[in-house]
């Protein structure tokens, strides 16, 4: 039996049939949506075409933007959401996905 998972089936229709032991038989059915609940199971990728390598002038002005981050992934809400550390930048300005790296 495999999991489920949000991202592929965000949600799924059950139809319930009860019926009694009578003759005749008589029942009735139900049809229930069952929505699928996120979880924190896909990790953050950058965009592909983002550069990996920097060059910085010495003379760089102090807050200026070096690079603008974009990444995401498919889980929703507060899972969603992405931060970005290092541990050798000056600042980061973030806007929900994407943040601009600042000498």
């Amino acid at each position: 039996m495999r999991g489920i998972d949000r991202e592929s089936t965000p949600s799924y229709e059950l139809r319930v049939k009860a019926e009694d032991q009578g003759t005749p038989i008589r029942q009735s059915t139900a049809l229930y949506t069952v929505t699928v609940d996120d979880a924190n199971d896909n990790s953050p990728q950058f965009a592909a075409d983002q550069m990996k390598t920097l060059s910085v002038r010495e003379d760089q002005t102090a807050g200026e933007v070096l690079l603008t981050l974009t990444a995401s992934d498919a889980d929703t809400g507060m899972y969603h959401a992405t931060s970005y550390v290092s541990h050798y930048v000056t600042s980061y300005v973030t806007h929900y996905v994407t943040s601009y790296l600042c000498l």
